[in-house]
């Protein structure tokens, strides 16, 4: 739960940015995945960063075809029906138990 906190608190700086944010209500999903012009998957674990790609030798799978890409795109549908959109304002207004929670642990994000 600890890296919860720790990815909360960059989500202000997204939200600011008028970025929709789902949370996902089924626990944490730490794969990636793009879908691009119905005819490209692009799935995997690594986030655009020299610990991921680097150090920890996460990878991405680039899958063209049209099929696949149809069942991605059911499957983040899915993922987003069980979601959570986050509202900006409602966001600002948390609790200040959690600003500081997520301000805390955001200290240690480069060894969660």
């Amino acid at each position: 739960m600890k890296v919860q906190y720790a990815a909360n608190s960059y989500l202000q700086q997204l939200l600011v940015c008028d970025i929709e944010i789902f949370q996902y209500n089924k626990g944490f999903i730490h794969s990636k995945m793009m879908i691009i012009d119905d005819d490209l998957t692009i799935a995997g674990s690594s986030n655009m960063d020299i610990r991921s790609l680097e150090l920890n030798f996460e990878d991405m799978l680039f899958i063209y075809d049209k099929e696949v890409t149809a069942q991605a795109k059911q499957i983040f549908q899915n993922d987003l029906n069980d979601s959570v959109k986050l509202i900006k304002e409602d966001w600002m207004n948390r609790p200040k138990r959690q600003k500081f929670k997520d301000a805390f642990f955001r200290l240690f994000s480069p060894f969660l």
